[in-house]
C-alpha cells in the first residue's frame, strides 16, 4: 500500500501534474473550473488510511459552461487514453459505478488498456442541482435553507478548486453561512430543545433512571456544542450552559 497523503494534496498534485497538461494540449482555449468539493473526508480534510477502500483516491470534479458540456465525451476519452495508470502509488483507474451500492466505485490497479478516472464533468448548475436541489443560489428562500443538509453546504464551501476559470468560488461564497433570519431561528430552536429536557436530567435520576439521565444530558450538551457552529457571539451563554449543567449533574451524585 502507498504512503499515506492527504487525500487533497493526491488530488492537487494528480490533476497539475497529469490532468492539466491533457486539457491544455488538446483543449487550451476552454474556460472550465476543477477542483476538490462535495462529497468526502478528503474535501473537509478529515481523510485517514481507513478512507482509502472507496471513492477515493486521485480523482476531482470538472465543470464545464453550458456551451462546452457536449464535449464531456471527448474530454473524459482523453482522459481514459492519455492518464497513467498510477499516480504516487495510487490507482488512477476505478471499478464502474456499483448499481448494488449507490453507485460506489473502488480503486482497481490495470496495466493495460484505457483508465476509468474518478473525474466527474458537469455544468456547476447541474452538481449543485444534485446536491442541494437547486441551482438558483440568489433566490433560496428561509424554508430552502432549513431544509438544506448542513453537511451538503459545507461541503460546497470547502476543498479546493485548482483552477476556477468560471468563478464558481464567487456563487458558493452566497452559501458560505445562513442568513441571519435563518440562523436565528436555528439557535432559537435548539435553545428551545434544551429548555425542554434539561429537568429532566435530575428527574431520571430522582426514578432511578440513572441511564436516561445520562441519555439526555449527553442529548443537551451535544445542543449546546451545535449552538457554537452557529455563532461565535453566543460562546458565553454556551460556556455558562455547559458549565450549569456538569454542575447539575455533580450535584444530583452527591
Amino acid at each position: 500500500m502507498a504512503k499515506f497523503i492527504k487525500g487533497l494534496d493526491l488530488c492537487e498534485g494528480f490533476f497539475n501534474e497529469c490532468a492539466k497538461p491533457i486539457i491544455d494540449k488538446y483543449f487550451h482555449d476552454l474556460q472550465y473550473s476543477a477542483g476538490l468539493i462535495g462529497y468526502g473526508s478528503d474535501v473537509l480534510g478529515y481523510d485517514d488510511e481507513v478512507s482509502r477502500d472507496h471513492m477515493w483516491g486521485p480523482r476531482f470534479y470538472m465543470f464545464l459552461n453550458e456551451k462546452d458540456i457536449d464535449k464531456k465525451d471527448e474530454i473524459f476519452n482523453r482522459f481514459a487514453e492519455e492518464l497513467p495508470y498510477e499516480y504516487m502509488g495510487y490507482s488512477v483507474n476505478f471499478t464502474e459505478p456499483d448499481p448494488n451500492d449507490c453507485g460506489v466505485q473502488h480503486p482497481q490497479f490495470i496495466n493495460s488498456g484505457k483508465v476509468n478516472p474518478l473525474i466527474f464533468i458537469q455544468t456547476f448548475n447541474e452538481f449543485l442541482i444534485d446536491e442541494i436541489g437547486t441551482a438558483d443560489l440568489d433566490n433560496i428562500s428561509p424554508l430552502d435553507w432549513l431544509a438544506f443538509s448542513e453537511h451538503r453546504l459545507l461541503s460546497l464551501v470547502s476543498g479546493k478548486l485548482f483552477v476556477d476559470k468560471l468563478s464558481i468560488r464567487e456563487q458558493t461564497a452566497k452559501i458560505e453561512y445562513y442568513p441571519d433570519d435563518v440562523k436565528l431561528y436555528l439557535i432559537a430552536s435548539q435553545w428551545e430543545l434544551i429548555s425542554s429536557e434539561q429537568a429532566f436530567v435530575k428527574r431520571c435520576d430522582d426514578c432511578g433512571d440513572e441511564i436516561g439521565s445520562q441519555i439526555i444530558c449527553a442529548r443537551i450538551a451535544e445542543r449546546l456544542m451545535r449552538l457554537c457552529f452557529f455563532t461565535k457571539a453566543n460562546m458565553l451563554h454556551i460556556a455558562n450552559g455547559l458549565e450549569q449543567l456538569s454542575t447539575s449533574w455533580i450535584l444530583m451524585k452527591v
